[in-house]
Formats: C-alpha cells, structure tokens, sequence
C-alpha cells in the first residue's frame, strides 16, 4: 500500500513539473518550450521599458518600470523607502495595471506574461488580460497619491 502510494505521488509530482512551461528569450523573441511566442523590445536601462509584440510585429502591451520613496517602507535594507513596480498598459483596449515585479528583468517580465496566459494566437487574451488587471489594481499608484496628501474616496452601494 506504502509503495502505490508513494508511486502515484511520484507520478502526480511529475506531471506537474512537466506541465510547467519553459520561457526563454533569445535575442529580442520570447519562446516557449522552444516555440516562438512574441517579441520583448527593452528600451532604457536604469528603469527599463519593455514593449511586448505580437510575432508579426503588432504592439500588443508596454511594461514600464516606475518607482517612488515611501517614508513609511525605510528599513536598514532600504534607507529611502524605495518602491519599485511595473505600469502595465495593454494596447487593444488601454486598460492598465501595475504589479510588483518578481524580477525586474526581461525574463521575469516574459514568465509573468506567459504564466498569466496573455497572449494566444498572437493576440491579447481578453479574458485573461481583465482577470489580470482585476487582480493587481492599481495600488501603488493609490499608495503614491495617498503619500502627496490626496484623499481618497470609498463608494460604498449597499
């Protein structure tokens, strides 16, 4: 019994590290398990702009690196406060988002894009791009303008 259960355990573990998908980038193309997915075009250095296209070259979304001091974030590790996020705008419809960003790298930016299923076919997926702005908001820049005295307000329809 020891042994079946151990053997379907095994047997569940690697169907889910197999299903996982592998996301390179060589040169400016995204790929996926080897397959070309889109394109990542970088511009800046210090606070990156990436620009996501479709393989044919239609724009499809912009991540751009955004950052501001926060008095209320100073630790020993970060003596200025320092936020750090990606604004996210997608192109088909101008919805935005902002995210805090896992890694601040192409990579990271692809792996997001892929793991979020955003693209498919070459085109934004709207029902995963909705579910994507849904989720992550736009909190940062609610933090900011709450930091410049801006007030907030709460509409509460009950």
């Amino acid at each position: 019994m020891k042994n079946l259960l151990l053997i379907l355990v095994i047997c569940v573990s690697s169907t889910a590290f197999s299903q996982k998908k592998k996301v390179t980038i060589e040169g400016d193309t995204i790929r996926v398990d080897g397959v070309s997915y889109a394109i990542l075009e970088k511009k800046g250095v210090g606070a990156p702009v990436y620009t996501i296209k479709s393989m044919n070259g239609t724009a499809l979304m912009n991540w751009q690196f955004l950052d501001f001091n926060n008095p209320n974030k100073v630790s020993n590790s970060n003596p200025h406060g320092r936020v750090i996020y990606f604004q996210v705008t997608f192109f088909n419809d101008k919805q935005q988002c902002e995210i805090n960003p896992a890694m601040a790298t192409a990579k990271g930016v692809a792996k997001c894009i892929v793991e979020n299923e955003l693209i498919k076919e070459g085109e934004i997926d709207q029902e995963a791009e909705n579910n994507f702005v849904l989720v992550h908001g736009k909190k940062f820049s609610e933090e900011k303008q709450t930091l410049r005295g801006g007030s907030t307000i709460i509409i509460n329809n009950r």
